[in-house]
């Protein structure tokens, strides 16, 4: 975890070669911004390639007031963020989230959508995405000032919910696999549930948790509800998480069957990309599947 008062990388992908050779003008900036962390990816069109990955992360809610220095200081470091890329790509990653069926979805209604789950929050400015792969609607919310300080930071940059990127990416990759899959996206302190059937979204939900076992039993009641036997149930991690770490271990032990995600197929990766685990950033990348 990186200390607040330097806000150096977490993590450091970067094709030196490719980046100097690269004319940045033609490239597509992605940009995770949330509560935990802030990240960028470069990618090259041209020749479909990731070139360079910063991702800074500042623990699992640092409270609406630190968050604009901490991103004053992740930004004004950095030099590469400077430059002028062709076009950019602006995830939030925020957890006050849900999603209505589009038969159901009204626009003018988007607040008491978020309201019923989270209670009344007039700080929070309230956006949605429609997801093209599956028949809903993502209605989310963010803070008002920190929305415009990313806006301001990023101008002209197209806006979606980091939820909406990781199930478009999810049902592309995935949606053609026979039986039913189930994902975990695992971050700080907060954990992102998703199961499919080829390419229907069955389930999809975010809780938070204090302890590995929190996890473990969120799990197993989706397993549950859905008729899942966790001793042959597919299941698939992704986020900044070890192998080896608590609550992947508490979750092996339940799930003899848990696997790792991949990298979004389709694109290329320089070298410096297998020096982490392929089930990591795969949130980040997934912004690459929606232009």
């Amino acid at each position: 975890m990186s200390d607040v008062s330097t806000l150096s990388p977490a993590f450091v992908v970067e094709d030196a070669a490719a980046l100097s050779g690269t004319d940045l003008s033609r490239c597509i900036l992605l940009v995770t911004a949330g509560s935990h962390q802030f990240s960028y990816v470069v990618l090259d069109p041209l020749n479909n390639l990731f070139i360079c990955l910063k991702s800074y992360q500042y623990g699992s809610s640092p409270g609406k007031e630190m968050f604009p220095e901490m991103l004053a200081r992740c930004i004004g470091g950095d030099e590469l963020l400077h430059a002028a890329f062709g076009e950019i790509r602006l995830g939030l990653d925020e957890p006050v989230h849900t999603l209505v069926p589009r038969a159901y979805f009204q626009p003018g209604r988007r607040r008491d959508y978020l309201s019923f789950l989270f209670g009344e929050r007039p700080e929070l400015a309230v956006r949605h995405d429609l997801l093209t792969a599956t028949d809903a609607v993502n209605v989310y919310g963010i803070d008002n000032r920190l929305l415009e300080q990313l806006k301001e930071t990023f101008p002209g940059a197209k806006v979606i919910h980091t939820e909406t990127a990781w199930l478009s990416s999810l049902l592309k990759e995935h949606g053609a696999e026979t039986g039913k899959q189930l994902y975990l996206r695992i971050l700080p302190q907060r954990l992102t549930l998703t199961l499919l059937e080829k390419d229907k979204l069955l389930y999809h939900q975010t809780f938070f948790f204090q302890h590995e076992l929190d996890v473990v039993y969120h799990t197993l009641q989706v397993c549950r509800e859905y008729g899942l036997d966790p001793a042959a149930a597919a299941v698939r991690i992704g986020g900044e998480v070890a192998a080896d770490a608590k609550v992947c271990r508490e979750l092996a032990a339940c799930l003899p069957r848990m696997g790792w995600l991949d990298r979004p197929s389709g694109f290329h990766y320089g070298e410096p990309f297998s020096r982490y685990p392929a089930h990591h950033f795969y949130s980040q990348l997934a912004l690459a599947v929606c232009g």
